[in-house]
């Protein structure tokens, strides 16, 4: 078990692949931390803005840390992340329409998992 399995309950941010299911998860797990407000608010200098870099730190990929290296605000961070590989244009909407078009019932073992990826590709935009 890797030390971030042992502090937050989910996958690493590696990049584009898991960009936007990450970003969700993490949102989620940093406001049960109470971490969320460092997030939002820029606040320098203080334990929350600490403890809240420092998780987002922990829930980042080695392979991605220089973008958060100089990352001085929890808030600087996410706002790295979020400009560096949230796609919002006409390109992002294609593809997901495309993941919609091209998602098969017979790829899946169980309607739930079926309906779970619907849910996810649609959470997406």
């Amino acid at each position: 078990m890797t030390s971030c399995q042992l502090l937050c309950p989910m996958e690493r941010f590696r990049g584009c692949e898991n960009f936007d299911v990450w970003k969700r998860l993490a949102k989620s797990f940093l406001v049960i931390k109470g971490c969320w407000k460092a997030v939002i608010e820029a606040m320098p200098d203080t334990e929350l803005n600490e403890k809240a870099l420092a998780e987002i730190t922990l829930m980042v990929d080695p392979n991605n840390y220089g973008h958060i290296a100089a990352a001085t605000t929890a808030k600087d961070a996410w706002t790295v992340l979020i400009n560096a590989y949230e796609d919002t244009g006409l390109t992002r909407k294609v593809e997901l329409l495309k993941q919609l078009v091209n998602i098969k019932m017979q790829n899946y073992k169980t309607i739930q998992e079926y309906v779970n990826d619907l849910i996810i590709i649609g959470l997406k935009d």
